[in-house]
């Protein structure tokens, strides 16, 4: 056993001659005073029991956040829309799994790497600022691509967080298949709703399709499929 604070144990010294020397027969009250004392002296003193220092072992994880930057993540079903939404999450994200080597990648029909994988999260948050609304103009997107990227990234099996609405892809079994010989694993955060939302563009206006109509993004019901099928 040793002290913290070892000095306060040679005030035991003094009042040990104290007792010792006092010829006057006393009471029981005032003896456990006096006991009290003593063991409020050493309680100041802090008595421990030295350990071995251990080693915790702290499993991190190979991560791979992908963005949807099409159109359609300007909808407004999530508030305050799909692509503001996506990026408070992943800030939340990153400061959560410290320890975990995250990679960032932003997709529409092409994808692009915007951090490699690194443990470096404020370098990975200061690129994911960088991502702003009026820069999202590209319709569309393909998951068939943005597995390619995934895959030639270095660690042999990954996981790829997906935040997407899933757009008007259609993920059939070809696109799990390959997901599953890459050694990818999908996890899908749905950034959309069942309802659905119409899209702004950059000028105040509503996106139409090609007959004038008002363009209203839904939540695709085969992005939850395909990352079960992963």
């Amino acid at each position: 056993m040793s002290f913290v604070n070892a000095s306060f144990l040679w005030l035991l010294i003094p009042l040990g001659l104290y007792l010792w020397q006092r010829e006057v027969k006393q009471s029981l009250q005032q003896n456990l005073r006096w006991v009290a004392l003593g063991l409020l002296i050493l309680a100041v003193a802090r008595p421990a029991i030295p350990q071995a220092p251990t080693q915790e072992r702290l499993e991190a994880r190979s991560l791979v956040i992908a963005l949807d930057l099409s159109a359609s993540m300007r909808g407004e079903d999530i508030s305050p829309n799909r692509l503001a939404a996506s990026k408070a999450t992943i800030h939340a994200f990153l400061a959560q799994n410290a320890y975990d080597q995250i990679a960032l990648i932003g997709f529409t029909i092409n994808p692009l790497l915007l951090s490699p994988p690194t443990t470096d999260h404020p370098l990975v948050a200061t690129a994911l600022d960088t991502l702003r609304e009026e820069y999202v103009l590209t319709k569309g997107t393909d998951i068939y691509k943005l597995l390619e990227k995934v895959a030639q990234l270095p660690d042999r099996e990954k996981l790829l967080v997906l935040f997407s609405d899933g757009g008007d892809e259609v993920m059939d079994a070809g696109l799990s298949s390959f997901a599953k010989e890459q050694r990818i694993q999908v996890l899908a955060i749905a950034m959309a709703s069942n309802q659905g939302a119409s899209i702004p563009t950059n000028n105040q206006a509503l996106l139409k399709d090609a007959e004038g109509n008002i363009v209203v993004s839904k939540l695709s019901r085969s992005l939850a499929s395909f990352a079960r099928s992963t």
